[in-house]
C-alpha cells in the first residue's frame, strides 16, 4: 500500500489521538497547531468507561501514563443547597452502598488535562508537529485535498488524501462539510479549580449540589487533591459578563455561593485563585447533518459541540479518533472518499443523541424559578438511585469497533 497522507488539524485531545492512531497505521501525519505550543487548557477532566476503552484501542499502555490513583472514590449524587440528599450512588461499587440506593459500575478516572495531553502527544512523533500555523480553508484538488494555512514564513500549503477537522467548537473547516450549525450560548457561566493535595481539604465523598440557576460539584481524588466546578445562570442578576482578574475571582465565587453547604466555601477558600479558570459555557446546536465531505472528516467539538452536563466531551472525541482510525486502517488514499461515510454512520447517532441529552440536563439543573426548581427537586428525590446509575452506564457502554493498535 502505497504512503498515505493525513493533515489533522488542531491539537487538542481529539486531534492528538486521531493523529497517533493514523501514525500507528502506516499514514504520513501532518498535525497542524494554531498555538505557538502544543499544550493543555483547563483543570481536570472525567474518562468513562468508554473513554478508557478507547485509550486501550489507541495504546494498551497509554493508562499507566495517566495516574490511576486519581480514581473518583466515595459517595456522589445530587443534593440542595442546605445539603438535602435528593439521591446518592457509590463510586466503583457493582451495587448499592449504605444508604445509596444504588451504585455505579464503574468509576471514572479523573485526569489532568496536562497529564491526558503528555499521554496522547507521546503518540505522535515530533516530525509531525507543526505549530504555530492557522489553518483558514480546504479545497480538493484532483485526487487529493489541500490544506492552506498561514505560518511565520507566510502561506503554506499541505497536500492529504485524508483531512480530519479537529479544531474545536469554532472549526474553520466545520462549513466545509455542513454551513448550517451555529454555535450557542448555553445559558451559564462555568468556574472550574484543581486543589493539590498538599492544600485540600480533608473529603471522603463528592457531589453535585443543584440551587436556583445555581450548581457546584466536587470530587476528591484518590490522590488526596479535589476537583471541583460551579455554574451561575446568565439570567442571574449576579452575573456578569466580564471577567474578573484571578485575585477576585475566588472572593466572587465564595459570595455567590456563602449560604450553601458544607464544604463548599472550604473547598473555595482551599483554592489559589491562579487556579481557577472561568468559561461561558457554548454548545454546537444543531449539529451538522453529516460529519464527513469528500476527503475532510470533523473530530470532537468540530463535530459535536456539547455541554459539559454529562462529561463526556473528551470521551467522545477518543471515540471518534478510534473509530476514524478502524475505518481508514485498510484503505489507500484514492478510496478515503468512499470509506469516511461508514465514519459518519457510527458516530454520528450516538453523538447526537448525547449532545441532546446533555443540553437537556444542563436546562433542568440551571432552573431558576422557585417553584419549578422544588418540582424538579422532588422528583429527582423519588426517582430510584440505581436507574440514574444505569443511565449512565447505558452512555458509556460504547465499545470499539475494532482496535487500533498496530499488530
Amino acid at each position: 500500500m502505497e504512503r498515505r497522507r493525513a493533515v489533522v488539524v488542531g491539537a487538542g485531545v481529539g486531534g492528538l489521538a486521531v493523529a497517533g492512531a493514523l501514525v500507528r497505521d502506516g499514514w504520513s501525519v501532518t498535525l497542524l497547531e494554531r498555538g505557538a505550543e502544543v499544550r493543555a487548557t483547563g483543570s481536570a477532566l472525567a474518562l468513562w468507561p468508554n473513554a478508557l476503552r478507547a485509550l486501550e484501542a489507541l495504546d494498551p499502555n497509554l493508562g499507566a501514563h495517566l495516574h490511576a490513583r486519581d480514581a473518583m472514590r466515595g459517595m456522589v449524587g445530587l443534593r440542595t443547597s442546605d445539603g438535602r440528599w435528593l439521591t446518592r450512588v457509590t463510586a466503583g461499587s457493582e451495587g448499592a452502598g449504605a444508604g445509596s440506593g444504588g451504585g455505579l459500575a464503574a468509576s471514572p478516572l479523573m485526569v489532568t488535562r496536562v497529564a491526558l495531553h503528555e499521554a496522547l502527544r507521546a503518540l505522535v512523533p515530533a516530525e509531525s508537529l507543526r505549530v504555530g500555523r492557522t489553518v483558514t480553508a480546504v479545497a480538493p484538488s484532483g485526487l487529493e485535498a489541500v490544506v492552506h494555512a498561514h505560518g511565520d514564513a507566510g502561506p503554506e500549503e499541505y497536500p492529504a488524501d485524508l483531512v480530519v477537522a479537529a479544531d474545536g467548537v469554532r472549526s474553520v473547516l466545520r462549513p466545509a462539510v455542513d454551513p448550517r450549525p451555529a454555535v450557542r450560548s448555553a445559558g451559564y457561566v462555568t468556574w472550574r479549580g484543581l486543589i493539590s493535595p498538599d492544600l485540600a481539604p480533608a473529603l471522603t465523598s463528592g457531589s453535585e449540589t443543584w440551587g436556583r440557576g445555581q450548581r457546584f460539584g466536587f470530587l476528591p481524588l484518590g490522590s488526596g487533591g479535589i476537583y471541583w466546578y460551579a455554574t451561575l445562570a446568565h439570567a442571574d442578576p449576579r452575573y456578569r459578563p466580564e471577567e474578573l482578574d484571578a485575585a477576585r475571582r475566588r472572593d466572587r465565587l465564595v459570595e455567590l455561593f456563602a449560604s450553601w453547604h458544607d464544604p463548599v466555601a472550604r473547598v473555595l477558600a482551599a483554592t489559589p485563585p491562579e487556579r481557577i479558570i472561568r468559561n461561558d459555557v457554548e454548545l454546537l446546536w444543531p449539529l451538522p447533518r453529516t460529519f464527513v465531505a469528500g476527503r475532510l472528516a470533523l473530530l470532537g467539538d468540530a463535530a459535536h459541540a456539547m455541554t459539559p452536563d454529562l462529561g463526556q466531551g473528551a470521551c467522545l472525541a477518543l471515540e471518534d479518533a478510534v473509530e476514524l482510525a478502524t475505518v481508514l486502517r485498510a484503505v489507500t488514499g484514492a478510496e478515503v472518499p468512499t470509506a469516511l461515510p461508514r465514519y459518519d454512520r457510527l458516530r454520528r447517532a450516538r453523538t447526537t443523541g448525547l449532545a441532546r441529552q446533555a443540553r437537556m440536563l444542563g436546562r433542568i439543573g440551571q432552573v431558576r424559578h422557585p417553584w419549578v426548581a422544588a418540582v424538579r427537586d422532588r422528583l429527582i428525590s423519588v426517582v430510584p438511585a440505581n436507574g440514574a446509575a444505569k443511565s449512565l452506564t447505558a452512555a458509556t457502554d460504547w465499545q470499539p469497533t475494532a482496535t487500533t493498535a498496530a499488530g
